[in-house]
């Protein structure tokens, strides 16, 4: 699979009735970064999600960000030492340029991304192996995969919201969504039915498919089946979480104190915060992006991200409580008991199938 970004990094913002306002909410009691720093973290997390072949990477820098261009340049070449690494400072932006980055392609799946802040969170690469795994056996037409809004995306598994040709297997779901996203794994296909099917006005731009201005579906036909996978735990989440799901079932992040002089520090079952350490008890009521005296995360150290293991300085565990795991459960049914569109409810075999994926590292399932 190859990882292609096309990113602009800037600090212009879409305007305030779209959104700005929650996004300050969700950041109350957490941490302020640059985007660009924001950009690193992702790198980072993306670059251990999986064993890539190729990696491309479109990045135009606002000015404001231009005297940092040589510390990302030898960021990005050190996250992706041995992996082929197409580097360009510039985005597509024009059907021609995105049609001259598909001959870069040499591989049938490709992890799609616009967004500089999605971050990779899974403890190890397993679960996404697994999940392309099955997306290759269908790699020649048009599917895709969304991986990350996980509470939005699990919430297709809600019969009430009919979904179409709702499959449920054992360890992910399949349904009929045409999606222009760019936050997708997608076929080879469909990247070139985007880009080559429809003659399209040199003057519209595209620095995205999903462009408000400009959706790709306006000007393309982008077909009527779609086979959309849909993992049944997160692997990615926004940085600054979703303005429409409360921030007690999926909060936005901060980078750990010491990402990047890989110097973190990690307490785990303390009942309070030691200064200095990131926090991990699924026992603590509340998040610290809800409440100033929050937990950083609800994990067990079984939960702790593939992106940090090799960053990590100093490791405290404390003794367990009896309701450890339980309350580790706890919190990952409340993503999936959301209020996106309509209360999501799930039955209970499929809810035990999602549950069953997350605590598979811990050792446990539900029966």
């Amino acid at each position: 699979m190859i990882l292609f970004l096309n990113v602009f990094i800037t600090d212009t913002t879409i305007p305030l009735s779209q959104g700005n306002p929650y996004k300050r909410a969700n950041r109350t009691y957490l941490n302020t970064y640059s985007n660009l720093d924001i950009f690193k973290y992702s790198l980072a997390s993306l670059s251990k999600a999986y064993n890539w072949k190729r990696v491309i990477l479109k990045v135009l820098l606002d000015e404001n960000y231009l005297h940092r261009k040589e510390e990302l340049n030898t960021f990005i070449n050190n996250e992706f030492k041995d992996i082929p690494l197409n580097l360009f400072w510039t985005r597509n932006t024009y059907q021609h340029e995105w049609q001259e980055t598909y001959d870069l392609f040499d591989d049938e799946l490709i992890w799609f991304s616009c967004n500089h802040d999605h971050i990779f969170l899974d403890s190890s690469q397993d679960y996404l192996n697994l999940i392309i795994k099955e997306m290759r056996k269908e790699a020649d037409t048009p599917i895709s995969f969304c991986y990350t809004h996980w509470p939005e995306q699990i919430s297709y598994l809600c019969r009430t919201k009919s979904p179409q040709d709702l499959v449920i297997h054992d360890e992910y779901a399949t349904i009929n969504l045409t999606d222009i996203n760019s936050i997708n794994v997608i076929s080879k296909s469909i990247y070139k039915m985007w880009w080559f099917s429809t003659k399209l006005d040199n003057k519209l731009q595209f620095p995205r498919p999903d462009w408000g201005a400009n959706m790709l579906n306006w000007f393309v036909d982008c077909g009527k089946y779609q086979k959309n996978f849909i993992s049944f735990k997160e692997l990615n989440r926004h940085f600054d979480a979703y303005y429409h799901i409360d921030m007690h079932q999926c909060p936005a992040l901060n980078i750990p104190d010491g990402f990047f002089d890989k110097n973190i520090k990690l307490s785990i079952g303390n009942p309070d915060r030691i200064e200095g350490y990131t926090w991990l008890n699924p026992t603590i009521e509340k998040y610290g992006a809800e409440n100033k005296n929050g937990v950083d995360y609800k994990w067990c150290e079984e939960d702790i991200p593939i992106g940090w293991k090799d960053r990590i300085s100093d490791i405290k565990v404390f003794p367990h409580d009896d309701n450890w795991y339980e309350s580790r459960i706890k919190s990952i049914a409340d993503m999936l008991y959301n209020n996106y569109n309509d209360r999501i409810i799930l039955d209970t075999e499929t809810l035990n199938k999602i549950i069953n994926v997350w605590i598979k590292p811990y050792g446990l399932t539900t029966e």
